[in-house]
């Protein structure tokens, strides 16, 4: 399923069996949630991004890297 994805530059490779959203793509989702969602909401989904990257890789969590801001 990713390979398809990244054949239709939804995706970008990130290195072996990793992958990024495509810039464009990051941008849209970022719109639409702002359109759809209430300030409250977005800022309790960031947090729990958040907390979920910062777990112990041991519980599930992954490189918080990818969260230094906004994503457009």
């Amino acid at each position: 399923m990713l390979e398809h994805l990244a054949a239709a530059h939804l995706l970008n490779p990130a290195g072996p069996d990793r992958y990024r959203l495509h810039d464009l793509l990051r941008c849209y989702a970022a719109e639409r949630a702002a359109a759809e969602t209430g300030p409250a909401d977005l800022a309790a989904a960031r947090e729990r991004l958040r907390s979920w990257y910062l777990q112990p890789e041991d519980q599930g969590g992954q490189d918080d890297s990818s969260l230094s801001g906004e994503p457009c």
